[in-house]
């Protein structure tokens, strides 16, 4: 049974304006949420991610300032299942990357980018070949990295040191950036 939820709302700090999101419905309140802008057709689009942890997914977009203000399916076409561990995404170029357990047989963690232009999901492919190679085998394979635009390209900050798997805390001891898109 689907119920509604809220979402959010977007504030402009230099105009002071507010766009409350409208409610979208759903059968979990697991909502996570991201801001893209597709520099083509300068318009900004809201992803929102709806899951229920290892069972079902859904993907919706909004784009804001049409008049058609509601929010569409937007079909999975390469990932079966793909929760994102988190808000913490970053809008780079017209994609939206965030970290997100996704089924590849078994459960991994992935970066996955959403095409705020053309609406599709995909994993990182150098992400992906990062993991296979076993690069990084030191970690939870970017489940807690800090995404960051590098010069214009995807980057993901790893920690290194005792006890903090990936994250980069007050106890790491160093840090590496890999550049990956």
């Amino acid at each position: 049974m689907k119920e509604t939820v809220s979402v959010t709302a977007i504030y402009n700090l230099s105009t002071g304006q507010c766009i409350h999101l409208p409610n979208v419905k759903t059968s979990t309140n697991l909502v996570k949420s991201y801001l893209g802008f597709d520099p083509i057709h300068k318009q900004f689009k809201v992803l929102l991610n709806t899951a229920t942890p290892g069972v079902s997914d859904e993907h919706q977009v909004l784009t804001l300032g049409t008049p058609n203000h509601s929010w569409r399916n937007v079909k999975c076409c390469c990932i079966s299942y793909c929760y994102p561990h988190s808000n913490d995404g970053i809008c780079i170029n017209g994609g939206v990357y965030y970290v997100a357990a996704v089924n590849m047989d078994p459960f991994v963690n992935a970066i996955v980018c959403f095409d705020v232009k053309s609406e599709k999901l995909r994993i990182v492919y150098k992400a992906k070949e990062y993991m296979r190679l076993g690069l990084g085998a030191n970690m939870r394979p970017w489940s807690d990295s800090t995404l960051v635009n590098y010069k214009g390209k995807l980057g993901a900050f790893v920690g290194g040191g005792p006890w903090v798997g990936g994250a980069v805390t007050g106890q790491t001891t160093s840090f590496e950036l890999w550049v990956l898109v």
